[in-house]
């Protein structure tokens, strides 16, 4: 029994570590995504039209690559914002005139969005400010899309950030965006949080840092049960 609970408690120290370690070390946030630049474009549009299954954009300025010949005009299916959900439930649905930072993917001549999009106050990439709620205040997930901003500021050029709790860091240009947080962000709708949504306590919980550990540590509990009752009825038999 002892050698057991030994056994238990070793595991889940190290099963700690682990999960730490790889939370902070290698998990990737949405913005990354788009910053990365793995997708076919990234662009400023403007919404022009919303329909039952479909919304149109104007596409205003391309991002990255340069000189893409996307069309002026661009359709793709029905999509919602990025935002974390826990933190802004009502506001990740898009409204015509909305100016928004998007990325794109194209499959068989159909465009579609690819790993986020975002409200920015204007198309005017070396001024604009991205949008969030005020929900998102001094929140992790609000201070990261400080390197969204400087990274349409830059007109793409700067593309690698360091993350450490809520501070943001240009890698190249040595710059704390924390600083320029007033020229970057705009606090835009208050929203409500709707902590009653299933859905919100399911994306909340998947995309916690978390959830890596809580899975092991469950596993091994699990585990530790199954090997105390094999021990107890081995020994229940031999007498």
């Amino acid at each position: 029994m002892k050698k057991i609970l030994s056994a238990f408690l070793i595991l889940l120290i190290v099963s700690f570590s682990l999960s730490y370690s790889y939370a902070d070390e290698d998990e990737i946030y949405p913005v990354d995504k788009i910053i990365g630049q793995e997708n076919d474009c990234v662009i400023l549009a403007t919404i022009i039209g919303i329909e039952n299954n479909s919304i149109q954009l104007s596409n205003e300025y391309e991002v990255y690559p340069k000189n893409s010949n996307l069309p002026s005009t661009i359709t793709v299916d029905n999509f919602k914002y990025s935002y974390c959900t826990e933190h802004s439930t009502n506001y990740n649905n898009p409204k015509f005139g909305d100016n928004i930072i998007i990325n794109l993917t194209k499959a068989d001549g159909k465009f579609m969005v690819g790993t986020g999009a975002y409200k920015v106050d204007t198309v005017s990439f070396s001024k604009l400010k991205v949008l969030i709620p005020h929900g998102m205040q001094g929140e992790e997930c609000g201070t990261q899309l400080l390197a969204l901003a400087h990274y349409i500021r830059t007109d793409g050029k700067q593309t690698q950030y360091k993350y450490d709790g809520k501070e943001v860091i240009s890698i190249n240009d040595n710059k704390l965006l924390n600083d320029y947080e007033a020229d970057y962000i705009a606090y835009n709708d208050i929203v409500e949080n709707n902590s009653e949504s299933d859905q919100v306590k399911e994306d909340s919980f998947t995309n916690s840092k978390y959830f890596e550990f809580t899975v092991i540590t469950l596993l091994i509990i699990c585990l530790a049960m199954g090997g105390f009752l094999i021990n107890f009825i081995t020994k229940k038999i031999i007498k």
